[in-house]
């Protein structure tokens, strides 16, 4: 019988971008080299840099969606005069509310007046899933714990001192004045 050549199986290494005998030894010999670990740790680093400036830009994407998505909706239902109503946007989809616990993943979605008990935080209007709270003059408490009127002016709540500040149209930030609210 004759004999025949067969060939070794070799394996290829991503981090070297090189092709070795695949052997124990050989194996071993190439995983404890230095290029090899130098090229693991430029690997990884390259990974984890990638990962954090696609959670970045991420992050950034979905808050600009929030603000074109609260822009359109004030632009669409803000002021009354476009035909749609605030109860026409949220009927599809809304649930009469009465109160809501204030631990609302640590971000305040209403009406940041207390209840008599303490227990929670009273909503004026109705709740919207797609949306977000709207109260019954046609404002809009944002996700960021904002509060948008019917004119377009976006407003934060100090709790501290009681007031909601004025933060500018549409989240511009001029700080003009500061508005106490009736509660």
């Amino acid at each position: 019988m004759a004999d025949y050549w067969v060939s070794q199986q070799r394996h290829y290494c991503k981090y070297c971008n090189t092709w070795i005998a695949n052997n124990k030894v050989q194996l071993q010999q190439h995983e404890t080299g230095l290029r090899h670990k130098h090229n693991v740790e430029n690997y990884l680093k390259r990974s984890h840099r990638e990962n954090e400036t696609k959670k970045k830009e991420s992050k950034q994407i979905e808050k600009e969606l929030r603000r074109i998505d609260a822009a359109a909706r004030l632009s669409m239902y803000g002021d009354g005069k476009s035909g749609g109503s605030v109860k026409d946007a949220s009927r599809v989809s809304s649930k009469q509310l009465g109160t809501v616990p204030s631990n609302v993943g640590g971000k305040h979605h209403v009406h940041p007046q207390q209840n008599g008990a303490g227990s929670g935080i009273q909503v004026l209007g109705q709740y919207d899933e797609f949306g977000g709270y709207y109260d019954s003059n046609g404002g809009y408490y944002d996700s960021n714990g904002g509060y948008y009127d019917r004119n377009g002016h976006y407003f934060i709540y100090d709790y501290q001192n009681q007031i909601w500040q004025y933060v500018g149209w549409y989240g511009n930030n001029t700080n003009e004045n500061t508005t106490k609210i009736n509660q």
